[in-house]
Parts: structure tokens; C-alpha cells; sequence
């Protein structure tokens, strides 16, 4: 694909300057094939956004959700602990 592409949209040596590129983009489109649990728009380097896809596992999905949205964890955390002391 990026062989044609490059060969109609790029001259000189742009098709050279992008291989490399395409050669990611192959890799990510065939781990995705083999591996269904891969995010979406999963990060091309651990650390840089998520590689897991949610719905995969309800410990992951509530550990992002924490490390996202800690305020209200915390609001809803307040809120148990008050109906269960009755303060």
C-alpha cells in the first residue's frame, strides 16, 4: 500500500523518508489482527497511552477510570463512607 501511494504522491526520495512509517503501520494493522485485546488507538510505545483495550480486563478499566477521573472516585468514596457511618 504505501509502496503504491508513495510511488503516485511522492517524488524523489519522500517514498525513502516514509518507509519507515509504513513499515509501523503494517506492524500495528497485523498485531491488531492477532491480538483483538490491542486498544484501538494503541500507543506505539508502552507508557505513552494505552495499548490494552478496554473491556479486557475490569481491574484495568477501573485503575485508568482512577488515574483519570480521581476526583470523582473520591466524591463517590465521600459519599459511601457517609450513608454507611450515617455522618
Amino acid at each position: 500500500m504505501g509502496q503504491i501511494w508513495g510511488s503516485t504522491s511522492c517524488g524523489g526520495d519522500e517514498v525513502e523518508k516514509r518507509a519507515h512509517y509504513w513499515v509501523a503501520v503494517d506492524y500495528l494493522n497485523k498485531a491488531r489482527a492477532a491480538d483483538p485485546t490491542l486498544a484501538e488507538d494503541a500507543a506505539v510505545q508502552i507508557g505513552k497511552g494505552p495499548v490494552i483495550a478496554a473491556g479486557v480486563d475490569k481491574e484495568l478499566d477501573e485503575l485508568r477510570a482512577l488515574s483519570t477521573d480521581s476526583k470523582e472516585y473520591l466524591l463517590r468514596m465521600q459519599q459511601r463512607e457517609a450513608e454507611r457511618t450515617g455522618m
